[in-house]
Parts: structure tokens; sequence; C-alpha cells
């Protein structure tokens, strides 16, 4: 199992979110919908400081959104080593006076010269 597949695995089964500190406590972490005042939600952790608190607080929802945003990034990379690819296999199929001659042409383009 990758460390990604571990920490996919770690974030669903974790007690479900959204994860909240007791604000008369900035150091107990609970989970379930503080809302409601008779909560039976599980407690999460105990911790000395509020930062502390409030970073395993807001992992229970960052964690899944990071994993996510990596996953889309991750394709994206993966799409644009493709597209390389495809470019490194047509300019083999030049000439290397024609890879030139387009090397300089692609760089007058992005210098902003079209003509």
């Amino acid at each position: 199992m990758s460390r990604l597949e571990e920490i996919r695995a770690r974030v669903e089964a974790a007690a479900p979110g959204p994860w909240f500190t007791d604000p008369s406590e900035r150091c107990m972490i609970g989970g379930g919908d503080i809302q409601d005042i008779n909560w039976t939600g599980p407690w999460i952790a105990e911790t000395y400081t509020s930062d502390d608190s409030d970073f395993i607080a807001h992992a229970r929802e960052d964690v899944p959104y990071l994993l996510s945003d990596l996953a889309r990034v991750t394709a994206e990379r993966d799409e644009a080593l493709e597209t390389l690819r495809g470019v490194r296999e047509c300019i083999e199929l030049f000439d290397h006076t024609a890879v030139y001659d387009l090397k300089s042409d692609l760089l007058a383009i992005l210098e902003g010269d079209t003509e």
C-alpha cells in the first residue's frame, strides 16, 4: 500500500466530521454537530495548546481537500507529460535544420513577434 493509500485509509477510518474545538476548553476536539445541544459525538483528542487543537480539528476537512487537490494536480501533470511525449515524437521526425527553424518560430511567437 502506498503512503497516499495509507493516508486515504486513515481518512476513511476516522470519526466523521466536522470536527471542532470545544469553545470552553480550547484544547478538546470533538466530532459531529456542535450545534446539537445533546451532543454525544466522540472526543477526538485533547491537546495542550489551542493551536494544536485547531490543527487537529481542521485536519478532518483539510486532509481530504489536500488529497483531492493532489489528485487533480497529478492528473494535470500526467496530461502535460503525455503532451510532451507527443511533442518529442513530432520533433524526432524532423531533421535538425527543421527543428532549429521551428524553435526559432516558436521563440518568436512567445516573444510576441507574430509576423
